[in-house]
C-alpha cells in the first residue's frame, strides 16, 4: 500500500496503536476491519469520516491479491 521506503509517521502510530491493543480486544475480526478501515484512510484510499463497506474486499482491490486465507479467516471468526 506504500513504497518500500516511503515514511509516514501516522502510520506507524497507527500500527503501534493497534498492536498496543491486540490482546485486549475481544472480538478479532472487528479488531481487524476497523484497523484495514483507519489504514485506507491514512493512506487516502478512503475519505476520513467515512465507513468502508467492506473492508476486507476493498483492501484486495487495492491490492489486487487476495488477503486472507481459509485458516486464516475461520480462526478470525471465532
Amino acid at each position: 500500500l506504500t513504497d518500500e521506503l516511503e515514511e509516514n509517521q501516522e502510520l506507524y502510530s497507527l500500527f503501534v496503536d493497534y498492536l498496543k491493543q491486540l490482546g485486549a480486544s475481544g472480538n478479532l475480526k472487528e479488531f481487524r476491519l476497523n484497523y484495514v478501515q483507519d489504514v485506507v484512510r491514512i493512506l487516502g484510499y478512503w475519505p476520513k469520516g467515512t465507513n468502508v463497506p467492506d473492508p476486507d474486499n476493498y483492501l484486495e482491490e487495492i491490492t489486487e491479491r487476495r488477503m486472507s486465507s481459509v485458516r486464516v479467516g475461520k480462526k478470525l471468526q471465532m
